[in-house]
């Protein structure tokens, strides 16, 4: 049986939280030293800087998570936090919809604020976070639909093979998250 750590009450994971931020480091460090061979991994501080919060404030949302609910809650914390971490960065590096530039990837960004507006107004209760995840992975599927109805430019880069692929994918990570959250609901 595993042994709970005791901190002085405050509840956590100090070895939790020694990995994700470990876990943060090495990945910030893979481009930087990727940067010294090759003219292809062209980071700016800005993107260090960006990819450090994101992959920081998963971390700690995962903690707060950790403290609130069970495994199943938990498992639905992470599909939704590599769910809108993939989203972003996707979008961010080489876009869903064309280019990075393409207006129709602003869609999938609006998603990832669905999700994380919804998170907030459902202060964190898997019964409401089931409703946020499954409002997400539909408007996840609504993304290239909308693109395509004329937001994307070109409107021929929506038919693409990958985009049809990249939203399946998305969409059914916050599907799983959807899951999970229902699962967790039912042990509340």
């Amino acid at each position: 049986m595993a042994e709970k750590v005791n901190n002085g009450g405050k509840g956590g994971n100090p070895w939790l939280t020694t990995a994700w931020t470990t876990a943060t480091a090495v990945i910030l460090f893979l481009p930087l030293v990727a940067m010294q061979f090759t003219e292809e991994v062209n980071w700016t501080v800005g993107d260090f800087v960006f990819a450090g919060g994101l992959l920081l404030g998963a971390g700690v949302t995962y903690e707060l998570a950790a403290r609130i609910g069970g495994l199943a809650y938990q498992a639905g914390t992470v599909a939704a936090l590599g769910t809108g971490i993939l989203t972003l960065w996707i979008t961010g590096a080489v876009g869903i919809i064309g280019s990075e530039d393409n207006p129709g990837n602003q869609l999938y960004l609006l998603t990832v604020a669905l999700a994380i507006a919804g998170a907030i107004t459902a202060r964190g209760r898997a019964g409401r976070m089931v409703w946020t995840m499954a409002l997400t992975s539909v408007a996840t599927i609504a993304a290239p639909v909308i693109a395509y109805a004329g937001v994307a430019e070109p409107q021929g880069d929506v038919l693409a093979p990958e985009v049809f692929a990249a939203t399946a994918v998305l969409a059914a990570g916050w599907s799983l998250s959807a899951f999970f959250f229902s699962r967790a609901a039912k042990h509340q």
